[in-house]
């Protein structure tokens, strides 16, 4: 008996007719293998996909070829060569891991990371002494002083737990350098009693970011400068405390639009004529198109955010790939046009 794909991921009892036999894009955009480069900081790899690359079953292709196919059993089957109920299979093994695949920013992610060869991070560190770092910053106004402050309490934290780490403050940042004996989680625990701590002194909200675990002194500054990333996170998101593990996705998308702002027109011009031709004949297409992504190529669900009849919703779509000159067929096409919106 089939086994559906867990709620809330679309399940199609037959490919969409679009999507059948769908080949693998010949090239993927230039726009693509520009983005993939902020996999060069290998901390922002997901540690989750290089278990899928060496598990020996390759849950790896099998993740491409589900996002690849919007969701389609039969369409990604025959892209894997395999039987259905193999590749359900497959899938069920992937899904019950910790990859959350109904968040569309989990699957923009993931699907960059798995769309193409990454480039290499280089040689990997010796073995040698390992360390993390923590950026911390207080949330508001504490008075003069509040960083160095904040610096003394944490460290009196740290101290507490027999945590070694030796602190420094940059400007609003106060930086900790862990020595780690074990895994991050323990100085993500002791960071969070460090903010907690440092609230209850300064009487103002402390943010705090944990960086990766890094080999070698040389190394912590590519830890520290993670930690603020995570901290800048942890700010847009209200505040508390996060480690690199927790906000990776947010992070990578951070990266992206930092590659993206640097290199203007790099995805071309086909969404800056949908917004055009919203603008001057009020049309919908960018928000349709962007609905449409997210839902994961669900064309009811899509229907239903932009309150439209899924007739209409289809209709849009064909207008939308005419105006933009986008093919909604090809899989690296709408990976590439879903992180332009996600950008914008």
């Amino acid at each position: 008996m089939p086994v559906a794909t867990p709620s809330p991921m679309p399940s199609y009892a037959a490919p969409p007719p679009h999507l059948r036999s769908v080949p693998p894009p010949a090239q993927a955009p230039p726009a693509l293998a520009a983005l993939r480069a902020v996999f060069l900081r290998p901390h922002l790899r997901d540690p989750r996909l290089a278990a899928l690359r060496d598990n020996g079953t390759d849950l790896a292709g099998v993740l491409r070829a589900h996002l690849d196919t919007l969701g389609s059993a039969p369409a990604a089957a025959e892209r894997l060569g395999i039987p259905v109920n193999t590749y359900r299979y497959r899938l069920r093994r992937l899904l019950d891991g910790t990859l959350d695949l109904s968040d569309p920013d989990v699957r923009l992610v993931c699907g960059l990371e798995v769309s193409g060869d990454l480039p290499d991070p280089g040689t990997p560190a010796a073995a040698g002494e390992r360390y993390a770092a923590v950026a911390f910053r207080v949330d508001g106004d504490a008075g003069p002083g509040a960083e160095d402050r904040l610096a003394r309490v944490a460290g009196l934290t740290f101290e507490a737990f027999r945590t070694a780490a030796s602190f420094h403050v940059a400007g609003p940042v106060v930086y900790a350098t862990v020595a780690l004996g074990g895994s991050t989680d323990r100085v993500l625990a002791v960071a969070r009693r460090a903010a907690n701590d440092a609230e209850c002194t300064l009487r103002a909200r402390v943010l705090a970011g944990v960086g990766p675990a890094v080999t070698g002194a040389a190394a912590v500054s590519g830890s520290r400068d993670l930690a603020e990333d995570v901290l800048d996170v942890v700010a847009a998101r209200g505040g508390g405390v996060a480690s690199l593990d927790e906000v990776r996705t947010a992070v990578v998308l951070r990266a992206l639009g930092a590659v993206a702002a640097e290199r203007p027109g790099l995805f071309g011009d086909g969404l800056s004529r949908l917004a055009a031709q919203d603008a001057e004949h009020g049309t919908a297409y960018v928000g349709t198109l962007r609905a449409y992504l997210d839902a994961f190529g669900d064309v009811a669900v899509a229907a239903r955010r932009v309150c439209v009849h899924a007739k209409t919703l289809r209709y849009r779509l064909r207008r939308i790939a005419e105006v933009a000159g986008l093919d909604l067929t090809d899989p690296d096409a709408r990976l590439a046009a879903h992180l332009e919106l996600r950008l914008r």
